[in-house]
């Protein structure tokens, strides 16, 4: 229901609670017209900085799926996915629920300028680039030279962005830093155990070559596996060139081929023609890790399990 109040007209929210109309109508109008005022990207270095007034609640707006489990793992009660699952970060569409989050966000999280950097364009009062958070020298790059995005793939690079997003949620925080911290302590634990586990998985055989449909599995392999591999289509957006097309065919003869990794977010067609012609098997692996279930009930799986059983999934494929 919409409201007149001294402030102007405002919109109930189910909860109970109030949102401007005129700032609802400005997100709708804004998103059209590309114009969303762009917030100053902030650092751990400048973040401790600034003054935070005190909240009633903190809430946190994140982009994919893996960080929002991330998020919640480490305290924050107030988390709101933008993409849903089975969607791709390269094709989102706001929902009204988008909206109001934004309204009411703290803290905009995003992964990278070439995978949801549309992030940045969005209304919230503070943003946050995650991958600004590490080292270039742990960073893998694209065959064109871009940074590839997909960081969560591997438990330990994960691992180390977690005291630099802690110190994050903190400063954005402080009555909730306690649980941040003893948070992350128990997350960082469980993802070196889960490296451990990996690594044994993986050394106890030698694992047959693979082709991907795309680049989402390079921060994986590099920390894990020794087999050689064969990327079909570094851009999704971007059709391969039938050069690049007998480049895969020719790379394939020859090799026991344990399959093609492809994902649900995006179209394989490339890659179920190879398979075909060269007899694979086609897997699927989702890296949005979809089997944690953002928001799901409390028999939902965490993010380190499910990189333990994506994980798993690899392995099998490749014996």
């Amino acid at each position: 229901m919409c409201f007149a109040t001294r402030t102007g007209f405002e919109i109930e929210n189910p909860d109970g609670s109030f949102v401007s109309l005129m700032r609802s109508i400005s997100f709708i109008v804004g998103w059209s017209l590309g114009t969303f005022l762009v917030p100053g990207r902030l650092t751990p270095s400048t973040w401790a900085s600034i003054e935070v007034p005190r909240q009633n609640s903190f809430h946190v707006v994140v982009t994919l799926p893996p960080i929002c489990q991330l998020i919640e793992e480490l305290g924050v009660s107030e988390v709101h996915c933008l993409i849903p699952p089975n969607a791709s970060p390269h094709d989102y569409e706001p929902r009204p629920s988008d909206a109001a989050a934004l309204n009411r966000a703290n803290l905009l999280i995003y992964v990278a300028k070439n995978l949801d950097g549309w992030a940045a364009k969005l209304s919230a009062d503070r943003s946050m680039e995650l991958i600004s958070l590490l080292p270039p020298s742990s960073l893998l790059r694209l065959s064109g030279g871009a940074v590839d995005p997909h960081i969560w793939t591997d438990p330990m690079t994960l691992k180390s962005l977690i005291p630099s997003v802690t110190k994050i949620l903190c400063s954005g925080n402080p009555p909730g830093c306690k649980t941040y911290s003893a948070r992350a302590t128990t997350l960082m634990d469980k993802l070196s155990k889960v490296d451990e586990q990996v690594r044994r998985l993986f050394a106890e055989t030698t694992h047959k070559d693979f082709m991907v449909a795309h680049p989402f599995l390079h921060y994986f392999m590099k920390r894990y596996l020794q087999s050689q591999s064969f990327t079909i289509q570094e851009n999704e957006h971007h059709p391969i060139s039938p050069q690049h097309l007998r480049n895969s065919l020719n790379w394939a003869k020859g090799r026991k081929i344990g399959g093609i990794f492809v994902t649900p977010q995006v179209n394989n067609r490339y890659a179920q023609s190879i398979a075909t012609s060269i007899d694979a098997k086609v897997i699927v692996l989702d890296p949005l890790l979809a089997s944690s279930k953002p928001h799901g009930g409390p028999n939902r799986e965490g993010l380190s399990e499910a990189l333990l059983s994506q994980a798993k999934k690899i392995h099998e494929a490749l014996q």
